[in-house]
Protein backbone atom coordinates (compact mmCIF):
# COMPACT_ATOMS: atom_id res chain seq x y z
CA UNK A 1 0.00 0.00 0.00
CA UNK A 2 2.95 2.37 0.49
CA UNK A 3 3.72 2.32 -3.20
CA UNK A 4 0.09 3.08 -4.04
CA UNK A 5 0.09 6.06 -1.68
CA UNK A 6 3.28 7.37 -3.19
CA UNK A 7 1.91 7.04 -6.74
CA UNK A 8 -1.32 8.80 -5.84
CA UNK A 9 0.55 11.71 -4.32
CA UNK A 10 3.11 11.95 -7.05
CA UNK A 11 0.70 11.85 -9.96
CA UNK A 12 -2.43 13.16 -8.33
CA UNK A 13 -4.46 10.02 -8.97
CA UNK A 14 -5.78 8.42 -12.12
CA UNK A 15 -7.24 10.72 -14.72
CA UNK A 16 -9.43 10.20 -17.79
CA UNK A 17 -8.54 12.05 -20.97
CA UNK A 18 -8.46 11.80 -24.73
CA UNK A 19 -5.48 10.74 -26.81
CA UNK A 20 -4.36 13.07 -29.62
CA UNK A 21 -1.56 13.40 -32.13
CA UNK A 22 1.08 11.30 -30.38
CA UNK A 23 2.80 10.35 -33.62
CA UNK A 24 3.53 13.99 -34.33
CA UNK A 25 5.62 14.47 -31.19
CA UNK A 26 9.37 14.34 -31.84
CA UNK A 27 12.56 14.83 -29.90
CA UNK A 28 14.75 17.87 -30.45
CA UNK A 29 18.23 19.00 -29.42
CA UNK A 30 18.92 21.30 -26.47
CA UNK A 31 21.08 24.30 -25.88
CA UNK A 32 24.40 24.42 -24.02
CA UNK A 33 24.53 25.44 -20.35
CA UNK A 34 27.10 26.04 -17.68
CA UNK A 35 28.24 22.54 -16.67
CA UNK A 36 28.89 23.61 -13.09
CA UNK A 37 25.18 24.16 -12.48
CA UNK A 38 22.77 21.35 -11.78
CA UNK A 39 19.42 20.58 -10.28
CA UNK A 40 17.16 17.90 -11.58
CA UNK A 41 14.71 20.01 -9.64
CA UNK A 42 16.40 19.26 -6.36
CA UNK A 43 19.74 21.00 -5.83
CA UNK A 44 22.41 23.38 -7.08
CA UNK A 45 26.17 23.63 -6.89
CA UNK A 46 26.76 27.37 -6.75
CA UNK A 47 25.30 30.71 -7.73
CA UNK A 48 25.16 31.08 -11.50
CA UNK A 49 28.45 32.10 -13.06
CA UNK A 50 27.01 33.18 -16.42
CA UNK A 51 24.00 35.13 -17.58
CA UNK A 52 21.84 34.60 -20.62
CA UNK A 53 18.56 33.20 -21.84
CA UNK A 54 16.83 30.57 -19.71
CA UNK A 55 15.62 27.40 -21.40
CA UNK A 56 13.03 25.41 -19.45
CA UNK A 57 12.53 21.63 -19.43
CA UNK A 58 9.71 19.87 -17.57
CA UNK A 59 9.39 16.10 -17.07
CA UNK A 60 5.77 15.01 -17.15
CA UNK A 61 3.48 12.02 -17.40
CA UNK A 62 0.08 11.96 -19.08
CA UNK A 63 -2.80 9.54 -19.47
CA UNK A 64 -4.96 8.69 -22.47
CA UNK A 65 -7.87 6.40 -23.27
CA UNK A 66 -6.63 3.72 -25.63
CA UNK A 67 -9.36 1.05 -25.72
CA UNK A 68 -12.66 0.16 -24.04
CA UNK A 69 -12.41 3.16 -21.74
CA UNK A 70 -9.11 2.01 -20.20
CA UNK A 71 -6.39 4.58 -19.70
CA UNK A 72 -2.63 4.28 -20.04
CA UNK A 73 0.14 6.56 -18.79
CA UNK A 74 2.96 7.83 -21.01
CA UNK A 75 6.32 9.44 -20.23
CA UNK A 76 7.31 12.72 -21.88
CA UNK A 77 8.99 16.05 -21.31
CA UNK A 78 8.16 19.56 -22.40
CA UNK A 79 10.64 21.92 -24.03
CA UNK A 80 9.27 24.19 -26.74
CA UNK A 81 6.54 21.61 -27.19
CA UNK A 82 5.75 18.13 -25.93
CA UNK A 83 8.37 15.40 -26.54
CA UNK A 84 7.06 11.86 -26.22
CA UNK A 85 9.57 9.35 -24.82
CA UNK A 86 9.65 5.94 -26.51
CA UNK A 87 8.92 2.87 -24.41
CA UNK A 88 9.50 -0.84 -24.86
CA UNK A 89 6.59 -2.17 -22.82
CA UNK A 90 2.89 -1.77 -23.56
CA UNK A 91 2.21 -0.84 -19.94
CA UNK A 92 2.25 2.50 -18.10
CA UNK A 93 5.35 4.67 -18.31
CA UNK A 94 6.22 7.64 -16.09
CA UNK A 95 8.75 10.48 -16.29
CA UNK A 96 9.68 11.52 -12.75
CA UNK A 97 12.83 13.65 -13.05
CA UNK A 98 14.82 15.55 -15.68
CA UNK A 99 18.42 16.74 -15.99
CA UNK A 100 20.25 18.56 -18.78
CA UNK A 101 24.02 18.48 -19.28
CA UNK A 102 25.58 20.15 -22.33
CA UNK A 103 23.22 19.25 -25.20
CA UNK A 104 22.01 16.03 -23.57
CA UNK A 105 18.56 15.62 -21.99
CA UNK A 106 18.19 12.87 -19.38
CA UNK A 107 14.81 11.78 -18.01
CA UNK A 108 14.40 9.22 -15.20
CA UNK A 109 11.28 7.17 -14.63
CA UNK A 110 9.73 3.80 -15.32
CA UNK A 111 8.56 1.71 -18.23
CA UNK A 112 6.14 -0.93 -17.07
CA UNK A 113 7.84 -2.57 -14.10
CA UNK A 114 11.37 -1.49 -15.07
CA UNK A 115 13.50 1.40 -13.81
CA UNK A 116 14.73 3.37 -16.82
CA UNK A 117 16.23 6.62 -17.96
CA UNK A 118 16.09 8.18 -21.39
CA UNK A 119 19.08 10.00 -22.87
CA UNK A 120 18.05 12.15 -25.82
CA UNK A 121 15.07 9.87 -26.30
CA UNK A 122 16.98 6.58 -26.15
CA UNK A 123 15.72 4.27 -23.42
CA UNK A 124 18.18 2.68 -20.99
CA UNK A 125 17.17 0.00 -18.48
CA UNK A 126 18.73 -0.12 -15.01
CA UNK A 127 19.38 -3.39 -13.14
CA UNK A 128 17.40 -4.43 -10.07
CA UNK A 129 14.84 -1.67 -10.11
CA UNK A 130 11.21 -0.86 -10.85
CA UNK A 131 11.27 2.93 -10.95
CA UNK A 132 13.65 5.91 -10.97
CA UNK A 133 12.47 8.71 -8.69
CA UNK A 134 15.32 11.16 -9.33
CA UNK A 135 18.22 11.53 -11.77
CA UNK A 136 21.44 13.55 -11.73
CA UNK A 137 24.30 13.71 -14.26
CA UNK A 138 27.89 14.81 -13.82
CA UNK A 139 30.49 14.59 -16.60
CA UNK A 140 28.31 12.12 -18.48
CA UNK A 141 27.92 9.75 -15.52
CA UNK A 142 24.28 9.04 -14.68
CA UNK A 143 23.31 8.90 -11.00
CA UNK A 144 19.78 7.76 -10.16
CA UNK A 145 17.72 6.55 -7.22
CA UNK A 146 14.40 4.79 -6.79
CA UNK A 147 13.23 1.39 -5.63
CA UNK A 148 12.83 -2.28 -6.46
CA UNK A 149 9.73 -4.29 -5.52
CA UNK A 150 10.81 -7.53 -3.83
CA UNK A 151 8.99 -10.36 -2.06
CA UNK A 152 9.80 -8.56 1.21
CA UNK A 153 8.39 -5.24 0.04
CA UNK A 154 9.89 -2.21 -1.70
CA UNK A 155 13.63 -1.69 -1.25
CA UNK A 156 15.52 1.53 -1.98
CA UNK A 157 18.07 1.53 -4.79
CA UNK A 158 20.78 3.84 -6.10
CA UNK A 159 22.53 3.55 -9.46
CA UNK A 160 25.88 4.99 -10.51
CA UNK A 161 26.28 4.34 -14.20
CA UNK A 162 24.95 0.83 -14.68
CA UNK A 163 26.02 -0.34 -11.20
CA UNK A 164 23.30 -0.78 -8.59
CA UNK A 165 23.72 -0.05 -4.88
CA UNK A 166 21.26 -1.47 -2.37
CA UNK A 167 20.16 1.05 0.25
CA UNK A 168 18.83 0.18 3.68
CA UNK A 169 15.41 1.70 3.12
CA UNK A 170 12.09 1.31 1.36
CA UNK A 171 12.27 4.11 -1.22
CA UNK A 172 14.92 6.57 -2.39
CA UNK A 173 13.20 9.74 -3.61
CA UNK A 174 15.92 12.26 -4.49
CA UNK A 175 19.63 12.30 -5.41
CA UNK A 176 22.37 14.88 -5.87
CA UNK A 177 26.16 14.85 -6.28
CA UNK A 178 28.64 17.47 -5.09
CA UNK A 179 31.70 18.86 -6.88
CA UNK A 180 33.93 16.19 -5.34
CA UNK A 181 31.74 13.34 -6.57
CA UNK A 182 30.12 12.59 -3.19
CA UNK A 183 26.62 11.14 -3.64
CA UNK A 184 23.65 12.22 -1.46
CA UNK A 185 20.28 10.42 -1.45
CA UNK A 186 17.16 10.86 0.66
CA UNK A 187 14.04 8.75 1.14
CA UNK A 188 12.56 6.69 3.93
CA UNK A 189 12.40 3.34 5.65
CA UNK A 190 9.05 1.72 6.42
CA UNK A 191 8.79 -0.42 9.53
CA UNK A 192 6.71 -3.30 8.24
CA UNK A 193 5.47 -4.15 11.72
CA UNK A 194 4.18 -0.70 12.70
CA UNK A 195 3.74 0.65 9.12
CA UNK A 196 5.49 3.84 10.28
CA UNK A 197 8.02 5.54 8.01
CA UNK A 198 11.29 7.19 9.04
CA UNK A 199 13.32 9.70 7.10
CA UNK A 200 16.67 8.40 5.94
CA UNK A 201 19.45 9.82 3.87
CA UNK A 202 22.60 8.22 2.53
CA UNK A 203 26.08 9.63 1.82
CA UNK A 204 28.86 7.94 -0.09
CA UNK A 205 32.13 7.42 1.81
CA UNK A 206 35.71 7.28 0.52
CA UNK A 207 35.24 3.64 -0.49
CA UNK A 208 32.13 4.48 -2.50
CA UNK A 209 29.79 2.80 -0.03
CA UNK A 210 26.48 4.47 0.82
CA UNK A 211 26.33 5.19 4.57
CA UNK A 212 22.88 5.47 6.15
CA UNK A 213 21.66 8.25 8.47
CA UNK A 214 18.21 8.56 10.05
CA UNK A 215 16.22 11.55 11.27
CA UNK A 216 13.60 10.84 13.91
CA UNK A 217 10.18 12.53 14.01
CA UNK A 218 10.00 15.69 16.11
CA UNK A 219 6.77 14.65 17.86
CA UNK A 220 5.64 11.54 19.73
CA UNK A 221 6.29 7.93 18.80
CA UNK A 222 3.10 7.71 16.77
CA UNK A 223 4.48 10.11 14.19
CA UNK A 224 6.65 9.28 11.17
CA UNK A 225 8.51 11.31 8.57
CA UNK A 226 9.71 10.97 5.00
CA UNK A 227 12.44 12.60 2.90
CA UNK A 228 11.22 13.69 -0.52
CA UNK A 229 13.89 16.02 -1.92
CA UNK A 230 17.54 16.82 -1.20
CA UNK A 231 19.84 19.70 -2.14
CA UNK A 232 23.13 21.25 -1.03
CA UNK A 233 23.77 24.75 0.34
CA UNK A 234 27.17 25.78 -1.02
CA UNK A 235 27.00 29.17 0.64
CA UNK A 236 27.87 27.42 3.92
CA UNK A 237 30.56 24.75 4.18
CA UNK A 238 30.64 22.62 7.32
CA UNK A 239 33.30 19.96 7.96
CA UNK A 240 34.48 20.41 4.39
CA UNK A 241 31.07 19.75 2.82
CA UNK A 242 28.08 21.89 1.90
CA UNK A 243 25.12 21.87 4.28
CA UNK A 244 22.57 19.18 3.45
CA UNK A 245 19.00 20.40 3.00
CA UNK A 246 16.07 17.96 2.89
CA UNK A 247 12.42 18.63 2.19
CA UNK A 248 9.75 16.18 3.23
CA UNK A 249 6.77 15.47 5.40
CA UNK A 250 6.02 14.50 8.96
CA UNK A 251 2.67 12.91 9.69
CA UNK A 252 0.50 11.16 12.24
CA UNK A 253 -3.08 9.92 12.27
CA UNK A 254 -4.35 13.44 11.62
CA UNK A 255 -2.48 13.78 8.31
CA UNK A 256 0.62 15.24 6.67
CA UNK A 257 2.57 18.38 7.60
CA UNK A 258 5.28 19.73 5.31
CA UNK A 259 8.71 20.25 6.79
CA UNK A 260 12.35 20.89 5.91
CA UNK A 261 15.62 19.90 7.56
CA UNK A 262 18.90 21.82 7.26
CA UNK A 263 21.92 20.11 8.79
CA UNK A 264 19.37 17.77 10.45
CA UNK A 265 17.51 20.67 12.12
CA UNK A 266 13.75 20.61 11.49
CA UNK A 267 11.67 23.61 10.43
CA UNK A 268 7.91 23.26 10.00
CA UNK A 269 6.57 25.15 7.02
CA UNK A 270 2.84 25.09 7.78
CA UNK A 271 0.64 24.10 10.70
CA UNK A 272 -2.36 22.67 8.85
CA UNK A 273 -2.52 19.01 7.89
CA UNK A 274 -2.62 17.88 4.28
CA UNK A 275 0.44 19.88 3.20
CA UNK A 276 3.26 18.21 1.28
CA UNK A 277 6.78 18.99 0.05
CA UNK A 278 7.85 17.99 -3.47
CA UNK A 279 11.07 19.90 -4.18
CA UNK A 280 13.91 21.90 -2.60
CA UNK A 281 16.60 24.16 -4.02
CA UNK A 282 19.39 26.11 -2.28
CA UNK A 283 20.72 29.28 -3.87
CA UNK A 284 23.07 31.81 -2.27
CA UNK A 285 22.27 30.75 1.29
CA UNK A 286 18.50 30.81 0.68
CA UNK A 287 16.45 27.60 0.73
CA UNK A 288 13.40 27.30 -1.50
CA UNK A 289 10.94 24.50 -0.72
CA UNK A 290 7.85 23.86 -2.86
CA UNK A 291 4.62 21.94 -2.38
CA UNK A 292 1.17 22.98 -1.22
CA UNK A 293 -0.35 24.89 1.68
CA UNK A 294 -3.97 23.78 1.88
CA UNK A 295 -5.41 24.09 -1.62
CA UNK A 296 -2.75 26.57 -2.72
CA UNK A 297 0.37 25.69 -4.68
CA UNK A 298 3.14 27.38 -2.74
CA UNK A 299 6.84 27.70 -2.11
CA UNK A 300 8.65 28.72 1.06
CA UNK A 301 11.75 30.89 1.23
CA UNK A 302 14.07 30.76 4.25
CA UNK A 303 17.56 31.91 5.19
CA UNK A 304 20.24 29.40 6.20
CA UNK A 305 23.02 30.45 8.57
CA UNK A 306 26.51 28.99 9.05
CA UNK A 307 25.23 26.62 11.74
CA UNK A 308 22.55 25.22 9.49
CA UNK A 309 19.64 27.00 11.18
CA UNK A 310 16.75 28.34 9.10
CA UNK A 311 15.08 31.68 9.82
CA UNK A 312 12.86 34.29 8.17
CA UNK A 313 10.57 31.64 6.70
CA UNK A 314 8.03 33.19 4.34
CA UNK A 315 5.39 31.57 2.14
CA UNK A 316 4.76 32.61 -1.46
CA UNK A 317 1.35 31.52 -2.72
CA UNK A 318 1.25 30.57 -6.39
CA UNK A 319 -2.49 29.96 -6.83
CA UNK A 320 -5.59 31.52 -5.33
CA UNK A 321 -6.70 28.40 -3.49
CA UNK A 322 -10.02 28.03 -5.32
CA UNK A 323 -9.01 24.53 -6.46
CA UNK A 324 -6.53 21.92 -5.26
CA UNK A 325 -3.06 22.77 -6.57
CA UNK A 326 0.56 21.69 -6.02
CA UNK A 327 4.02 22.97 -6.95
CA UNK A 328 6.01 19.84 -7.78
CA UNK A 329 9.50 21.14 -8.58
CA UNK A 330 11.56 24.30 -8.09
CA UNK A 331 14.85 25.74 -9.38
CA UNK A 332 16.66 29.11 -9.32
CA UNK A 333 18.67 30.66 -12.16
CA UNK A 334 20.40 34.06 -11.92
CA UNK A 335 18.15 34.86 -8.96
CA UNK A 336 14.94 33.99 -10.84
CA UNK A 337 12.78 31.42 -9.03
CA UNK A 338 11.10 28.91 -11.35
CA UNK A 339 8.47 26.42 -10.21
CA UNK A 340 6.21 24.01 -12.02
CA UNK A 341 3.07 22.23 -10.89
CA UNK A 342 -0.61 21.87 -11.62
CA UNK A 343 -4.09 22.81 -10.50
CA UNK A 344 -6.79 20.16 -10.28
CA UNK A 345 -9.64 21.16 -12.61
CA UNK A 346 -12.91 22.47 -11.26
CA UNK A 347 -16.41 21.13 -11.76
CA UNK A 348 -17.11 20.12 -15.34
CA UNK A 349 -13.44 19.94 -16.31
CA UNK A 350 -11.30 16.81 -16.72
CA UNK A 351 -7.82 18.05 -17.65
CA UNK A 352 -5.17 19.25 -15.19
CA UNK A 353 -4.18 22.87 -15.60
CA UNK A 354 -0.38 22.76 -16.00
CA UNK A 355 1.48 25.64 -14.41
CA UNK A 356 4.87 27.32 -14.70
CA UNK A 357 5.72 30.22 -12.41
CA UNK A 358 8.63 32.65 -12.58
CA UNK A 359 9.26 34.71 -9.44
CA UNK A 360 5.76 33.82 -8.23
CA UNK A 361 4.02 34.95 -11.44
CA UNK A 362 2.26 32.40 -13.63
CA UNK A 363 3.65 32.18 -17.17
CA UNK A 364 0.37 31.85 -19.02
CA UNK A 365 1.72 30.89 -22.43
CA UNK A 366 4.39 28.35 -21.47
CA UNK A 367 2.50 25.08 -21.99
CA UNK A 368 1.13 25.26 -25.53
CA UNK A 369 -0.70 22.89 -27.86
CA UNK A 370 -1.29 20.22 -25.23
CA UNK A 371 -4.70 19.48 -26.71
CA UNK A 372 -6.73 17.14 -24.53
CA UNK A 373 -3.75 15.44 -22.88
CA UNK A 374 -4.13 15.33 -19.11
CA UNK A 375 -0.60 15.68 -17.73
CA UNK A 376 1.17 16.03 -14.39
CA UNK A 377 4.57 17.79 -14.27
CA UNK A 378 7.08 15.98 -12.04
CA UNK A 379 10.49 17.57 -12.63
CA UNK A 380 12.01 20.87 -13.72
CA UNK A 381 15.37 21.89 -15.16
CA UNK A 382 16.39 25.36 -16.34
CA UNK A 383 19.53 25.86 -18.42
CA UNK A 384 21.39 29.09 -19.12
CA UNK A 385 22.20 29.84 -22.74
CA UNK A 386 24.68 32.72 -23.16
CA UNK A 387 23.03 35.37 -25.31
CA UNK A 388 25.94 35.48 -27.75
CA UNK A 389 25.71 31.74 -28.51
CA UNK A 390 21.95 31.23 -28.79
Amino acid sequence: MRNLKYTMLRFGGRYILLFTAIAALTLSACKKEDKDEQSGGTSNLSVDSITGTHEIYVALSFDSIYSSGHSRSYAAYYHNGLKLLPQTSSNDAYANSIFVEDTNVYVGGSDGTSAVYWKNGEENFLPEGNSVSSIYVRNGVVYACGYEATENGNEARCWIGDKVKELDGSLAESITVDKSGNVYVTGFYENRTTALEYLRYWLSNSEGEMVRYQIEPTSDSQDACEGRAICLDYAHIKDGKPIICIGGTEYNRSGYINQQWTDRKATKLATAYGNLVYGVYAYGGILYTCGNDGKKACYWKSTIDASGNCSDVSAIGLTAGSYEAKATSIMVRNGNVYATGYEVPGTGQSINNLKLWKDGVEQDNFFKNMGTLNATPNGLFVTIVPTSTK
